[in-house]
Formats: structure tokens, sequence, C-alpha cells
């Protein structure tokens, strides 16, 4: 029962991550140059952020560069550029969104680590905030090495479908901002990506249900 509600959670938050903010700041935007100066500031953080992140091949339970600070520095990274997103928009849904999916994926995160019985991750839980950093960082793990090459490949980026929809929603905001574009363009942008993602889910069960039927028929063969 636990797990079924705890895959649930997931699910849901993982959908306010990804189309639901999307679509709350395609609701009606109203980008300012303020807004789009802070958003960049704190989009330049997030993304900072990610290639710390992903420059060390190894991940807890070595507790190496941003780990030593947050325990889920990935979760923040995606934090720090949906919040970004919805500032530049000036979207309030997308503000309130953000900040319930920020208790959100702390539960989720706590939830994983606590199940987790290595007594040395039971104190890195106890001393490292899940997605709020820590200025006292953690005793780094020994042979921990960080490599720019492998920063910097953004093809492989975990998240990377999500990263796309941030950078698609900030071209809308810089457009709708240089052109002065009315609020019911955000509508028709909102309903297009929609769309898009119902084509793509769809293209993706067909593939999944043909993998399938191929197997089987293999199998009999």
């Amino acid at each position: 029962m636990e797990s079924s509600v705890l895959n649930l959670s997931k699910t849901i938050a993982n959908f306010l991550a990804d189309g639901g903010l999307v679509l709350s700041a395609l609701f009606m935007p109203e980008p300012i140059s303020l807004s789009l100066n802070w958003g960049l500031g704190i989009s330049i953080a997030g993304v900072a952020l990610l290639v710390w992140e992903h420059g060390y091949s190894e991940k807890p339970p070595l507790i190496v560069g941003p780990y030593r600070f947050v325990r889920n520095p990935h979760s923040l990274a995606l934090w720090l550029l949906s919040f970004a997103m919805a500032i530049a928009a000036r979207s309030f849904p997308a503000v309130i969104l953000i900040l319930v999916l920020l208790p959100w994926l702390f539960y989720l995160e706590h939830e994983e680590l606590g199940k987790r019985p290595d007594a040395r991750l039971l104190r890195y839980r106890f001393h490292v905030p899940a997605l709020i950093p820590t200025l006292m960082p953690f005793d780094e793990s020994p042979n921990a090495g960080f490599s720019w090459r492998r920063a910097v490949r953004i093809n492989k980026w975990p998240s990377l479908a999500r990263l796309l929809s941030v950078a698609i929603v900030w071209v809308y905001l810089l457009v709708t901002y240089s052109l002065k574009l009315p609020w019911w363009a955000g509508l028709i942008t909102a309903g297009a990506y929609i769309a898009i993602k119902l084509f793509l889910s769809q293209r993706n069960l067909r593939q999944i249900s043909f993998r399938k039927k191929d197997l089987i028929s293999s199998n009999l063969s």
C-alpha cells in the first residue's frame, strides 16, 4: 500500500515538475525586463549546479561534489530552473506549483534515503539537508574526481526532456516580451504543447506495443 502511494506521489510530482509548470508558465505570462533578468540569473545557477553534479561519475554512497552540501542536487537544480521560469513569466500559478513541488520532492527523496540501512548514509542524511544546501559540507569520499569532459556532455544528462521544455518556454517568453504578444497567444501555445505531448506519448505506447508483439511472435516461432 505504501509503495503504491509513493509511486502515485512520484507520478504526480513528475507531472507538476514537467507539464504542470510549463503549462502554468504559458498561462497568460506577463514578462518584463526585471523578471527576465532575475529568471536568467537563477537559471544560470541551476545550470551550473547541473554541470557540477554531472561532472562526477560516482554518486552516493560516495559523497562528492555538490552532494556534500545537499542530498539531491539534481532535484534542486531542476527546482531552480522551474522557479526561474515562473519568475521570468510572472506567473502566479507557476510560483504556487513551485512552492507545492519543493516539499513534495523533499518527501519523496526522504522516503528513498530512509530505506537505505547504511550507517554512513544515515549520518549523511542527518547532517546534509535534502534540498536546501548547508554551509558545512559533509566529509568527501576518497578518489572523487571531477571531469569537465563528462560534465559538458549534455546529451548524457538525465531529465533532458524536462530541460528542453524549460528552454522552449524561455524562447516563448523572450518572443512574448519582444513582440508584446496578447494573452491568448499563451493559451494557443499551451494547447500546442499539450497536443505535442499527447502525440509523443501515443507514439511511445505504439512502439512499446509493437515491441511486445514482435517479442511474442519471436518466442512462438
